[in-house]
Protein backbone atom coordinates (compact mmCIF):
# COMPACT_ATOMS: atom_id res chain seq x y z
CA UNK A 1 0.00 0.00 0.00
CA UNK A 2 2.56 2.76 -1.33
CA UNK A 3 -0.18 5.40 -0.74
CA UNK A 4 -0.23 4.60 3.01
CA UNK A 5 3.16 3.67 4.01
CA UNK A 6 5.75 5.58 1.03
CA UNK A 7 3.66 8.67 -0.05
CA UNK A 8 6.40 10.86 0.72
CA UNK A 9 3.67 13.73 1.27
CA UNK A 10 1.35 10.85 3.67
CA UNK A 11 3.48 8.94 5.85
CA UNK A 12 1.13 6.82 8.15
CA UNK A 13 3.88 7.75 11.16
CA UNK A 14 2.82 11.02 10.54
CA UNK A 15 -0.53 10.55 11.19
CA UNK A 16 -2.95 12.11 13.88
CA UNK A 17 -5.97 10.75 15.34
CA UNK A 18 -8.30 12.62 12.77
CA UNK A 19 -6.18 10.50 9.51
CA UNK A 20 -6.79 7.58 11.57
CA UNK A 21 -10.70 8.71 11.71
CA UNK A 22 -10.64 9.28 8.15
CA UNK A 23 -9.23 6.63 7.57
CA UNK A 24 -10.59 3.84 9.05
CA UNK A 25 -14.42 5.65 9.20
CA UNK A 26 -14.40 8.33 6.75
CA UNK A 27 -14.60 11.12 9.18
CA UNK A 28 -12.86 14.58 8.63
CA UNK A 29 -12.77 15.14 5.24
CA UNK A 30 -15.11 16.17 2.15
CA UNK A 31 -15.31 12.29 1.18
CA UNK A 32 -17.15 10.65 4.66
CA UNK A 33 -16.18 6.93 2.29
CA UNK A 34 -13.93 4.88 4.88
CA UNK A 35 -10.30 4.59 2.91
CA UNK A 36 -9.65 1.30 4.26
CA UNK A 37 -12.58 -0.32 2.77
CA UNK A 38 -14.93 2.09 0.99
CA UNK A 39 -17.94 -0.46 0.77
CA UNK A 40 -17.67 -0.67 4.99
CA UNK A 41 -19.54 3.14 4.71
CA UNK A 42 -22.67 1.32 4.90
CA UNK A 43 -21.98 -1.08 7.61
CA UNK A 44 -21.04 2.14 9.99
CA UNK A 45 -24.22 4.32 8.50
CA UNK A 46 -26.72 1.30 9.43
CA UNK A 47 -25.18 1.10 13.41
CA UNK A 48 -25.65 4.64 13.42
CA UNK A 49 -29.25 4.69 12.02
CA UNK A 50 -30.26 2.19 14.31
CA UNK A 51 -29.13 3.63 17.37
CA UNK A 52 -30.95 6.99 16.39
CA UNK A 53 -33.90 5.07 15.12
CA UNK A 54 -36.08 5.84 18.15
CA UNK A 55 -35.83 9.28 16.90
CA UNK A 56 -36.15 8.81 13.09
CA UNK A 57 -39.64 6.80 13.99
CA UNK A 58 -40.80 9.90 16.14
CA UNK A 59 -40.26 12.18 13.07
CA UNK A 60 -42.02 9.73 10.92
CA UNK A 61 -45.45 9.34 13.72
CA UNK A 62 -45.19 12.92 14.22
CA UNK A 63 -44.39 14.86 11.17
CA UNK A 64 -44.92 12.17 8.38
CA UNK A 65 -45.13 14.94 5.23
CA UNK A 66 -42.64 16.94 7.15
CA UNK A 67 -39.80 14.48 7.59
CA UNK A 68 -40.86 12.51 3.83
CA UNK A 69 -40.32 16.07 2.22
CA UNK A 70 -37.23 16.88 3.92
CA UNK A 71 -35.17 13.41 3.51
CA UNK A 72 -36.22 13.27 -0.27
CA UNK A 73 -35.05 16.99 -1.00
CA UNK A 74 -32.31 16.00 0.49
CA UNK A 75 -31.71 12.44 -1.46
CA UNK A 76 -32.75 13.93 -4.77
CA UNK A 77 -30.55 17.44 -4.47
CA UNK A 78 -27.59 15.33 -3.55
CA UNK A 79 -27.30 17.18 -0.31
CA UNK A 80 -24.95 14.96 2.20
CA UNK A 81 -26.00 14.48 5.48
CA UNK A 82 -22.59 14.63 7.68
CA UNK A 83 -22.99 11.72 10.15
CA UNK A 84 -24.42 9.11 7.41
CA UNK A 85 -24.75 8.80 3.71
CA UNK A 86 -28.33 11.00 2.50
CA UNK A 87 -28.71 7.29 0.35
CA UNK A 88 -28.91 5.76 3.89
CA UNK A 89 -30.86 7.77 5.62
CA UNK A 90 -33.17 8.12 3.36
CA UNK A 91 -33.87 4.32 2.01
CA UNK A 92 -33.90 3.71 5.69
CA UNK A 93 -36.54 6.09 6.88
CA UNK A 94 -38.06 4.39 3.61
CA UNK A 95 -38.05 0.81 5.31
CA UNK A 96 -39.36 2.41 8.52
CA UNK A 97 -42.92 4.44 6.66
CA UNK A 98 -42.66 0.72 4.96
CA UNK A 99 -42.83 -0.79 9.15
CA UNK A 100 -44.74 1.95 10.77
CA UNK A 101 -47.75 2.51 7.68
CA UNK A 102 -47.85 -1.15 7.07
CA UNK A 103 -47.44 0.06 3.32
CA UNK A 104 -47.52 -3.50 1.18
CA UNK A 105 -44.81 -2.60 -1.24
CA UNK A 106 -44.39 -6.29 -2.63
CA UNK A 107 -48.43 -5.51 -4.00
CA UNK A 108 -47.25 -2.33 -5.36
CA UNK A 109 -44.27 -3.46 -7.39
CA UNK A 110 -46.41 -6.41 -8.43
CA UNK A 111 -48.75 -4.01 -9.80
CA UNK A 112 -46.33 -2.16 -11.58
CA UNK A 113 -45.81 -3.44 -15.78
CA UNK A 114 -42.48 -4.40 -17.12
CA UNK A 115 -42.63 -2.13 -19.52
CA UNK A 116 -43.18 0.97 -17.97
CA UNK A 117 -39.80 0.00 -15.39
CA UNK A 118 -37.94 -1.14 -18.88
CA UNK A 119 -38.50 2.10 -20.44
CA UNK A 120 -37.98 4.50 -17.53
CA UNK A 121 -34.77 2.66 -17.31
CA UNK A 122 -33.40 2.95 -20.72
CA UNK A 123 -34.67 6.39 -20.84
CA UNK A 124 -32.60 7.29 -18.13
CA UNK A 125 -29.87 4.99 -19.35
CA UNK A 126 -29.35 7.20 -22.47
CA UNK A 127 -30.34 10.53 -20.42
CA UNK A 128 -27.18 9.80 -18.23
CA UNK A 129 -24.77 8.47 -21.08
CA UNK A 130 -25.13 10.99 -23.61
CA UNK A 131 -26.03 13.91 -21.98
CA UNK A 132 -24.53 15.98 -18.83
CA UNK A 133 -25.09 13.54 -15.73
CA UNK A 134 -28.56 15.14 -13.34
CA UNK A 135 -27.49 13.56 -9.90
CA UNK A 136 -31.38 13.80 -10.34
CA UNK A 137 -31.98 11.30 -12.68
CA UNK A 138 -29.39 9.04 -10.79
CA UNK A 139 -31.48 8.95 -7.83
CA UNK A 140 -34.63 8.25 -9.98
CA UNK A 141 -32.44 5.15 -11.27
CA UNK A 142 -31.46 4.26 -8.48
CA UNK A 143 -35.21 3.72 -7.15
CA UNK A 144 -36.28 2.01 -10.24
CA UNK A 145 -33.74 -0.46 -10.48
CA UNK A 146 -34.76 -1.17 -7.11
CA UNK A 147 -38.16 -1.84 -8.33
CA UNK A 148 -36.74 -4.58 -11.06
CA UNK A 149 -34.84 -6.20 -8.49
CA UNK A 150 -37.41 -6.23 -6.34
CA UNK A 151 -40.11 -7.89 -9.67
CA UNK A 152 -36.84 -10.00 -10.32
CA UNK A 153 -37.00 -11.59 -7.30
CA UNK A 154 -40.38 -12.17 -7.47
CA UNK A 155 -39.52 -14.59 -10.86
CA UNK A 156 -36.89 -16.08 -8.76
CA UNK A 157 -39.24 -16.86 -5.69
CA UNK A 158 -41.63 -18.89 -8.13
CA UNK A 159 -39.46 -21.14 -9.20
CA UNK A 160 -38.30 -23.51 -6.70
CA UNK A 161 -34.88 -24.78 -7.88
CA UNK A 162 -33.96 -21.03 -8.14
CA UNK A 163 -35.09 -20.37 -5.37
CA UNK A 164 -33.29 -22.79 -3.09
CA UNK A 165 -30.27 -21.99 -5.17
CA UNK A 166 -30.75 -17.91 -3.95
CA UNK A 167 -31.18 -19.22 -0.60
CA UNK A 168 -28.03 -20.94 0.05
CA UNK A 169 -26.06 -18.04 -1.79
CA UNK A 170 -27.68 -15.90 0.18
CA UNK A 171 -25.76 -17.12 3.38
CA UNK A 172 -22.85 -15.38 1.65
CA UNK A 173 -24.18 -12.45 0.75
CA UNK A 174 -22.38 -10.05 3.18
CA UNK A 175 -19.30 -12.01 3.02
CA UNK A 176 -18.85 -11.83 -0.33
CA UNK A 177 -19.78 -7.93 -0.02
CA UNK A 178 -17.30 -8.08 2.92
CA UNK A 179 -14.38 -9.49 1.12
CA UNK A 180 -14.46 -8.44 -2.54
CA UNK A 181 -12.60 -4.75 -1.78
CA UNK A 182 -9.68 -3.73 -1.41
CA UNK A 183 -7.70 -6.53 -1.50
CA UNK A 184 -9.07 -9.29 -3.86
CA UNK A 185 -10.94 -7.00 -6.16
CA UNK A 186 -6.89 -4.93 -6.78
CA UNK A 187 -5.45 -8.20 -6.88
CA UNK A 188 -7.35 -9.51 -9.49
CA UNK A 189 -7.29 -6.23 -11.21
CA UNK A 190 -3.49 -6.52 -11.25
CA UNK A 191 -3.03 -9.96 -12.56
CA UNK A 192 -5.69 -9.49 -15.19
CA UNK A 193 -3.65 -5.97 -16.66
CA UNK A 194 -0.44 -7.99 -16.60
CA UNK A 195 -1.77 -10.83 -19.16
CA UNK A 196 -4.51 -8.79 -20.99
CA UNK A 197 -3.55 -5.29 -20.81
CA UNK A 198 -6.64 -2.89 -21.80
CA UNK A 199 -5.02 -1.22 -25.12
CA UNK A 200 -8.86 -1.60 -26.89
CA UNK A 201 -12.61 -1.06 -25.78
CA UNK A 202 -13.62 -4.37 -26.13
CA UNK A 203 -10.51 -5.14 -24.04
CA UNK A 204 -11.91 -2.90 -21.15
CA UNK A 205 -15.14 -4.14 -21.11
CA UNK A 206 -13.91 -7.75 -21.06
CA UNK A 207 -11.64 -6.37 -17.93
CA UNK A 208 -14.49 -5.03 -16.45
CA UNK A 209 -17.15 -7.88 -16.98
CA UNK A 210 -13.91 -10.68 -16.54
CA UNK A 211 -12.91 -9.56 -12.92
CA UNK A 212 -15.93 -8.84 -11.91
CA UNK A 213 -17.04 -12.45 -12.36
CA UNK A 214 -14.10 -13.89 -11.25
CA UNK A 215 -14.54 -11.74 -7.86
CA UNK A 216 -17.95 -12.72 -6.91
CA UNK A 217 -16.67 -16.89 -7.82
CA UNK A 218 -13.91 -16.72 -5.99
CA UNK A 219 -14.84 -14.50 -3.08
CA UNK A 220 -18.27 -17.11 -2.74
CA UNK A 221 -15.84 -20.30 -3.27
CA UNK A 222 -13.83 -18.54 -0.36
CA UNK A 223 -16.79 -18.07 1.74
CA UNK A 224 -18.33 -21.99 1.53
CA UNK A 225 -14.42 -23.23 2.19
CA UNK A 226 -14.61 -21.10 5.47
CA UNK A 227 -17.98 -21.92 6.35
CA UNK A 228 -17.32 -25.71 6.09
CA UNK A 229 -13.72 -25.68 7.54
CA UNK A 230 -14.41 -23.35 10.52
CA UNK A 231 -17.92 -22.36 10.99
CA UNK A 232 -17.09 -20.09 14.21
CA UNK A 233 -14.90 -17.84 12.12
CA UNK A 234 -17.60 -17.61 9.38
CA UNK A 235 -20.01 -16.80 11.19
CA UNK A 236 -17.55 -14.24 13.36
CA UNK A 237 -16.77 -12.46 9.92
CA UNK A 238 -20.15 -12.50 8.37
CA UNK A 239 -21.90 -10.63 11.33
CA UNK A 240 -23.10 -13.80 13.14
CA UNK A 241 -25.06 -15.15 9.95
CA UNK A 242 -24.99 -18.78 9.83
Amino acid sequence: MPSVLAHPDNIVSYWGWKDWLHYIFGYGKTNNNPLAAGQFWFLRDLIILVFISPVLRYLIRKYPKTYFLVISIFYFSGIQVYFVQTEALFFYSLGLYWGILDFDLFNFVDNMHWTGCSIVFLFILIRTKYFPVNIFMLKIRAINSAFIILKISKFIINKQKLFHISEYLAGFSFFLYAIHMPALLQLLQTLWLHFLPMKSPSLCLFEYFGVTILTILIGTMFGVLLRKICPPLFSLLNGGRK
